[in-house]
């Protein structure tokens, strides 16, 4: 939606005006918390530095959350009353509220280097054979199947102004999820180690490594979709067993918009945010206060009395 752009008289009032919606919603960067150490409490501020890494070390915890600063590029809309009202001025609200973050995962292209290629979360794509992200940049054509719409939160942020928006990227099941892939990873390459270190050999694979790769597969992609048996299958998550304590992170780009409301009901769509994040499966190095302040453990719900 466009507005005026100097002041006009319309119908006994004048309209002072604006710009361009498309522009209005600006992620900017995620910002450094305040954390401290004793109570291990956060306080994040709009004014706040941007934060450099975010890790999330599926071992310990599997949900993260996410707050980016976001701007409101909008200018202010005034009304001039006019007949017996003439001079008097109504400021029209122009507040963004925010909605809800609609996003895609994309795999970072430093995660090839080592030849690995995309995650492959089958509970969260249409088949096994399917891969949870990919590198945009080196596969323009290819199909992403790892996306979500989250509900986001925040004060609403005036004309000017800036804000705080979170958002919840990784929810406990997908935490879950990456955890059980890295779990995958792990028996993978310790079931290429039992057969004497070659994955061709693992039809033969009886002993305990296996088995429990098998049983890692039925919990990764339900019961028979993935087989401890087949070398192509062991081969796929073998290279992912680096960033399990290791100190080494997959790297993973979030890449979508944020959707807010203004007070006449208008959607606005933000620029496009996007944010690295590193995966791992034990040992990440630390990732600084913005890690311990948006990752955190997953607390099952009480059954109640």
């Amino acid at each position: 939606m466009k507005y005026l752009t100097a002041m006009a008289l319309v119908g006994g009032f004048a309209l002072s005006a604006c710009n361009n919606n498309d522009l209005a919603y600006v992620p900017l960067y995620v910002p450094t918390p305040e954390y401290d150490e004793d109570s291990m409490s956060c306080a994040f501020s709009s004014t706040s530095d941007p934060a450099i890494d975010i890790r999330l070390d599926v071992s310990q915890d599997r949900i993260l959350d996410m707050l980016t600063v976001v701007e409101n590029r909008l200018d202010p809309v005034t009304v001039e009353l006019g007949g017996m009202n003439s001079g008097q001025n109504i400021k029209i609200p122009r507040t963004i509220t925010p909605l809800r973050f609609d996003f895609r995962w994309e795999c970072e292209s430093t995660g090839f280097q080592g030849g690995v290629g995309p995650i492959y979360l089958p509970a969260f794509t249409s088949s096994i054979d399917s891969p949870f992200c990919l590198d945009t940049r080196s596969n323009v054509t290819g199909k992403i199947e790892g996306f979500d719409v989250v509900p986001a939160s925040g004060e609403p942020v005036g004309p000017g102004e800036q804000g705080l928006v979170k958002f919840t990227p990784v929810p406990a099941q997908l935490g879950q999820a990456f955890y059980d892939f890295f779990r995958v990873a792990e028996l993978s390459q310790a079931c290429c180690d039992e057969v004497g270190g070659d994955c061709d050999d693992v039809a033969s694979g009886s002993g305990a490594q296996c088995t429990a790769l098998q049983q890692a597969f039925d919990a990764l992609a339900g019961p028979s979709q993935l087989s401890s048996k087949l070398p192509g299958d062991v081969q796929r998550y073998r290279g992912f067993s680096t960033f399990v304590n290791s100190g080494a992170a997959y790297p993973m780009r979030m890449s979508g918009f944020i959707e807010g409301v203004m007070p006449n009901g208008d959607l606005i769509t933000s620029s496009r945010f996007i944010r690295q994040i590193e995966l791992c499966g034990g040992g990440c190095k630390d990732g600084g206060p913005a890690t311990r302040c948006l990752a955190r453990s997953f607390v099952p719900p009480t059954s109640g009395p």
